[in-house]
């Protein structure tokens, strides 16, 4: 077995280690980190010097090292397919943002950077054939545009999009998304999970408790009115309805009466690098039960929201748009392209939180928390003619669809 090395600096030292485990074997850089990625929350986008990652690449090559830069292209993780990391400090985990740009040596879009033409120059210094075979010429770069802002049409609120899911009804208490009955009972692995209970709630108010932690973040309605706020500070990531409160408890209105008590909890990524302890990663509401009052409710009904792409396209019962809904809501616009599509990137800053579809097809999602603030949209996806674009919006919608020919990252 040939041992490699995984490092963004400290050449000598980090060789010198591969050295004395393997004498007699060559250097070998498996992962020379050209920038990082971005979790959510962050202050500003991951950046590397381009100098700096210049200097480290040519000191690697002094030591007759092979290497391989990661990334050496930047990319996106559509879909809900981001990743996570466990954290040893505050806030304990760490989702990932839909740009993997990772201020790499080509950028998401493939566009080139500083630091492909320094790695160029450095790479010719011990290119034993430089000078004797032609390179060609690189490829051109793909056109950007900012499309023409497009209104939002439509909307399509909670317990429509409900009504038109598979529903599953449990007297045992809440399940996690991943113990569903679903997908040839191999449950569900990413997107939101809805929970649904009618209950008596207590005049003027009510005590639901979770017991446990949300994994990873959840929204609570009573009769379809949103009790819970929007992140606002790093401090909510410790109280109710964040992956770090525990036994965390809300206050709900009531009025002697019998209310549905909906709780919509969002997977926001599973953790992809880690020890094995840190992969136990059921998602949704299965670390305890739920009170209200101290009484224990058993009795749900779950929905799970995975988003595929038959669904997204065969919704159905849109209302005409007159404004952001309340309630975490479906929301519809069109995108008309008269020429061959071209690469974008949606602007979402006016937006609060959610997910975009470009005909059916999952980009990933948005947070005006940051640091990213556009998706990136390549031009495969969309088609000459009329596009559809969908938003699932958790809080706040803006009341148009705005378009960009740069990424904005941080």
């Amino acid at each position: 077995v040939l041992m490699t090395a995984n490092f963004q600096g400290n050449v000598e030292e980090n060789l010198s280690v591969l050295k004395e485990l393997q004498p007699d074997r060559p250097f070998m850089v498996a992962e020379f980190w050209t920038g990082w990625f971005d979790h959510w929350l962050a202050d500003i986008h991951a950046t590397w010097n381009p100098t700096n990652f210049a200097d480290t690449l040519e000191e690697i090559l002094q030591y007759n090292s092979s290497v391989n830069m990661y990334m050496f292209i930047g990319g996106t993780s559509f879909g809900f397919m981001a990743g996570a990391n466990t954290l040893d400090i505050w806030p304990n985990y760490g989702p990932d943002v839909s740009s993997y740009d990772y201020d790499a040596v080509l950028t998401e879009a493939g566009d080139y950077t500083e630091k492909y033409t320094l790695a160029k120059e450095v790479l010719a210094r011990y290119n034993p054939l430089e000078g004797t075979v032609e390179h060609p010429e690189p490829p051109a770069q793909r056109s950007k545009v900012a499309y023409p802002t497009t209104p939002v049409t439509h909307s399509l609120d909670l317990s429509t999009l409900l009504s038109q899911h598979l529903s599953i009804e449990t007297e045992d208490g809440p399940v996690s998304m991943e113990l569903l009955p679903i997908n040839d009972d191999s449950g569900q692995a990413h997107g939101y999970i809805v929970y649904s209970t009618i209950v008596y709630l207590a005049a003027p108010n009510a005590t639901l408790m979770i017991k446990g932690h949300v994994r990873d973040m959840a929204q609570v309605l009573v009769n379809g009115q949103v009790i819970t706020k929007p992140y606002s500070n790093p401090l909510d990531i410790s109280k109710f309805g964040f992956w770090d409160g525990l036994d965390k408890e809300l206050t709900l209105p009531g009025d002697d009466a019998v209310a549905e008590v909906t709780i919509l909890v969002e997977n926001l990524a599973r953790v992809n690098y880690g020890t094995p302890d840190k992969y136990n990663q059921k998602k949704g509401l299965w670390e305890g039960p739920v009170l209200i009052d101290d009484l224990q409710i058993n009795s749900w009904i779950m929905y799970p929201l995975e988003f595929k792409a038959d669904m997204v396209n065969s919704l159905t019962g849109w209302m005409e748009f007159s404004g952001s809904l309340t309630t975490p809501a479906v929301y519809r616009a069109t995108l008309d392209i008269s020429d061959t599509p071209q690469d974008t990137w949606l602007d979402m800053r006016a937006w609060n939180k959610g997910v975009v579809f470009i005909n059916g097809f999952n980009l990933g999602r948005y947070w005006h928390v940051g640091p990213t603030k556009t998706l990136y949209l390549p031009a495969p996806l969309l088609q000459q003619g009329t596009n559809e674009v969908v938003v699932f919006e958790q809080y706040t919608a803006a009341s148009e669809i705005v378009f960009s020919d740069v990424p904005i990252l941080s």
